[in-house]
């Protein structure tokens, strides 16, 4: 099984997403978008692994959220991978309680790092990835894209270990299992 580590978001926030990726859709000449049903924000990528190895990674995930609390982001802007009129990947960034992401990211880092998942070895840099290899006629105007993301405070109050799999020649996301994140402010 190819796992990941990820936030999943209300459909609030992935209908402004999806207002954002289509605005950029319908300026491309070319590109692969991510579906609805994708959006997320990964906290880390586990890779290949095997079904026994569940078990101890969903208690690594369960005592992480214990240890986290709630707390609040905000989309904030429109950005790139890439420059000119090529770009690798388009991206929207996050804003808020960022420090309380980055805590919850490391201190899962360190838990999975524990049952040798390795901690990346570049600092952590949340991004929704909206599209890959996208290709404008022009000039992108990521200012444009980012004045009309709605900059409204959401909730994040789980973590899920995603399945990534492929149907149909289309990589489809499907959350195993959340945990709610319970410790108290």
């Amino acid at each position: 099984m190819r796992l990941f580590v990820g936030i999943e978001f209300s459909e609030e926030v992935v209908d402004e997403l999806l207002k954002v990726q289509n605005q950029i859709k319908s300026e491309a000449k070319r590109g692969r978008f991510v579906v609805q049903s994708n959006l997320h924000l990964t906290l880390q990528f586990l890779g290949e692994v095997s079904e026994e190895r569940l078990g101890p990674i969903e208690q690594a995930l369960r005592k992480t959220a214990q240890r986290s609390r709630e707390f609040s982001l905000e989309l904030k802007n429109v950005g790139s991978f890439g420059s000119g009129q090529s770009f690798r990947v388009i991206w929207v960034g996050i804003d808020g309680d960022k420090q309380e992401l980055v805590h919850l990211q490391k201190d899962l880092s360190i838990s999975l790092d524990k049952l040798g998942f390795p901690r990346e070895n570049r600092p952590y840099k949340p991004h929704i990835t909206l599209g890959r290899n996208v290709e404008f006629n022009g000039e992108a105007s990521f200012e444009e894209y980012s004045e009309s993301l709605m900059k409204a405070p959401f909730l994040v109050n789980e973590i899920s270990l995603i399945e990534s799999t492929v149907e149909n020649g289309k990589r489809v996301y499907r959350s195993l299992s959340s945990f709610r994140l319970s410790a108290k402010h």
